[in-house]
């Protein structure tokens, strides 16, 4: 049933739900990238995996970064080292670029503060 769901309601190819929905969350990263280069760097990643570098992939500050986006309402996780960076692994089946705008939105939020620099 699961299968024939993702199947019949396109999540999968290059105009399904997963790619769409990653697409829209690489805009918004862009944007960021060139409102703050020494911020924010990417995105990367593939379909429901979205990857950003922060803060030049410091360690500590991602670590920070991460925490405060968790109190904020958005769970994210710290991935690698040198550099380190920040993972969302979307739940591509209930999410909507609403949501995807809403996710933003606390981002952006977060790292506008000048406690990272």
């Amino acid at each position: 049933w699961i299968i024939q769901h993702l199947l019949s309601d396109h999540f999968y190819g290059p105009d399904g739900k997963i790619v769409r929905l990653h697409n829209y969350f690489e805009q918004h990263f862009k944007r960021l990238e060139r409102k703050w280069p020494d911020r924010v760097k990417g995105p990367y990643g593939i379909g429901a995996m979205v990857i950003f570098t922060p803060f030049d992939g410091d360690t500590q500050r991602v670590a920070q970064f991460v925490q405060d986006l968790f109190q904020a309402g958005v769970i994210s996780f710290v991935a690698g080292s040198h550099p380190t960076r920040v993972r969302f692994l979307i739940p591509a089946g209930i999410m909507t670029l609403d949501d995807v705008d809403a996710v933003m939105e606390i981002v952006e939020s977060v790292l506008e503060p000048v406690q990272y620099l």
